[in-house]
């Protein structure tokens, strides 16, 4: 439903009528909770019942329940809430100490990063059941959920695990951008200083990065200019990800790739692996790839970004400009208008992908076994997986934290918006009690028919107001569609492989991870070594590892 048609407790009253006593009857000879209305109608219990949910708390919201997104909450559904409340720093380890004590709440709503990943949905679900299976529940009271899987059918493939059962359902946010996260920025002022255009194949990177090099494109006479860097412990900051997707598919998440019969392969061991390699050696040799990428953080590539005196950085890896410059209106600043993306290149046979980064992972609402009112419980979650559900806690209260687009404004697809935000509190970060922030679950979408696209952003892409707008219009001119037919995201193993497959999976990344820096950097040779590295990888269980992988994609996949 609309936010602005928010059920009142008055639309609950048809509940109280005769027809809703049949679908009473029938729900009880179900063994449904008859406290509980049926899907989609309000308030969610005919009597109030209190309910325990672990959150984690944004450090500027102030308090979970004297908080105005509660009470509306509590208002609307007839459900008291009782938070624990984690702040993000140890949030883990306490979620771990709840769960292993038995003393666990009736629900965790969690947001996009913070939620249980695959393998801990199959530990606490199928193996020590503290997470109780949904199919049923979301059978009976799945109105957004339902409404959610027409939508986008594999919404419902990505969440049955390997027994069937649906244990948890996942934080649905997927800003545009970020599904295409793994991006080059280049300085189009630098390029216009040695006349050349944004490159699109290696070898025109090749030649734009030397031009960089030796053409003095920051103009103060010096050779001081970082054609291209990145940085490490950072997602999508290596230049290796972004240009490896030239020579073959390379997901960072895993390094799977599905093959044409649908099967999956290990991209680090394959030919065109090597190819990639040997290209970025010449980079890293010519002194055109920094060798700082290797070793600094973000923070780092920030501080060169900023540099007052000059401008240093030719081209960076990262997911947006905002990690290496300062995004603001303030004429100080003005240095992050020059960065645009570079589109996916074209290798030398013609590879060209855009790695793509879609698909619902982990599970950020689950009901554990202490929960006496798991039908409320899942109307509650299902209301979360809507869109006034994922407003209300997210943003806050109409009129108090956003309010209803006007004529002539835009949204970022540059249509008529739906919802404006307010000048809040909040924005500059001071604590606020008028929503649950960004931690929890919810269902806001991407920016294509999603609620994250219905909001009015400046049409000025160079604004700060604008920024959004920018990302995604960059995404969807050079990215879109450049994706494999085919991408494997993420599947839930078996149970009993899910300890191994985490065991070999570390032990894999980290080797490959090693040996391409070595590789790149001279360390290790391409031509004598390449040998006893493939050697190394089957020793590290690749062939098994792949197979476990493998065999759980094929059920998905006919699943779908």
């Amino acid at each position: 439903g609309d936010a602005s048609t928010a059920p009142s407790a008055d639309a609950a009253s048809p509940a109280d009528s005769g027809d809703a006593s049949d679908g009473g009857e029938s729900a009880a000879e179900g063994g449904w909770d008859p406290n509980v209305n049926p899907a989609g109608v309000f308030p969610i219990v005919k009597e109030r019942v209190t309910l325990s949910a672990f959150v984690v708390q944004p450090a500027n919201v102030s308090d979970m329940k004297d908080n105005e997104a509660t009470r509306a909450l509590e208002e609307l559904t007839g459900i008291d809430l009782e938070f624990i409340a984690s702040p993000m720093d140890g949030y883990k380890e306490k979620r771990s100490i709840l769960l292993t004590s038995g003393d666990y709440p009736d629900m965790f709503l969690l947001g996009e990063g913070r939620r249980f990943e695959n393998e801990e949905v199959m530990m606490y679900g199928s193996k020590q059941k503290v997470f109780i299976p949904l199919n049923d529940l979301l059978e009976e009271y799945g109105d957004n959920i339902k409404k959610n899987i027409e939508l986008t059918p594999e919404y419902l493939t990505d969440i049955i695990t390997p027994d069937g059962n649906i244990y948890g359902l996942p934080t649905w946010e997927m800003a545009y951008h970020t599904i295409y996260s793994q991006k080059m920025w280049m300085n189009q002022a630098w390029l216009d200083n040695v006349g050349l255009s944004l490159p699109t194949t290696t070898d025109e990177l090749y030649t734009v990065l030397k031009a960089f090099k030796e053409q003095d494109p920051n103009g103060n006479g010096i050779a001081d200019e970082i054609p291209l860097t990145g940085a490490i412990k950072w997602i999508n900051g290596q230049p290796q990800d972004f240009i490896m997707n030239a020579f073959i598919y390379n997901s960072y998440k895993h390094y799977m790739y599905v093959q044409d019969d649908g099967h999956l392969a290990y991209a680090p061991a394959q030919e065109q692996w090597r190819e990639g390699l040997r290209y970025m050696k010449k980079l890293y040799d010519e002194g055109l790839l920094d060798s700082g990428a290797f070793t600094q953080t973000m923070e780092q590539v920030k501080q060169l970004g900023t540099n007052p005196d000059n401008v240093l950085l030719g081209a960076v890896t990262t997911l947006h400009p905002g990690h290496f410059v300062t995004i603001s209106d303030e004429e100080k600043d003005a240095r992050h208008k020059d960065y645009v993306a570079v589109p996916p290149l074209k290798g030398p046979d013609g590879t060209q992908y855009a790695m793509y980064n879609a698909g619902f992972i982990g599970a950020g609402f689950v009901i554990t076994d202490n929960c006496e009112h798991p039908e409320a419980a899942f109307r509650l979650g299902d209301y979360l997986s809507g869109e006034e559900g994922s407003l209300l806690v997210t943003e806050g209260v109409e009129g108090q934290t956003w309010r209803k687009a006007e004529e002539g404004e835009l949204n970022i697809l540059g249509e008529p918006a739906t919802y404006t935000r307010l000048e809040y509190t909040h924005v500059a970060g001071q604590t606020h009690n008028l929503n649950w922030g960004n931690e929890v679950f919810r269902n806001r979408g991407s920016e294509l028919g999603g609620l994250r696209g219905k909001w009015t952003y400046s049409q000025d892409v160079s604004t700060f107001d604008g920024y959004e707008t920018r990302l995604f219009q960059e995404t969807l001119e050079k990215y879109d569609g450049l994706e494999p037919a085919e991408v494997f995201t993420s599947a839930y193993l078996p149970v009993e492989h899910t300890d191994d497959a985490f065991q070999m999976k570390v032990n894999i990344e980290d080797y490959v991870n090693q040996s391409r820096v070595r590789f790149i950097t001279g360390d290790m040779d391409l031509d004598n070594d390449w040998d006893s590295y493939l050697q190394q990888l089957e020793t590290l269980q690749l062939a098994q590892y792949i197979k476990i992988y493998d065999d759980a994609y094929q059920v998905k996949r006919t699943a779908a």
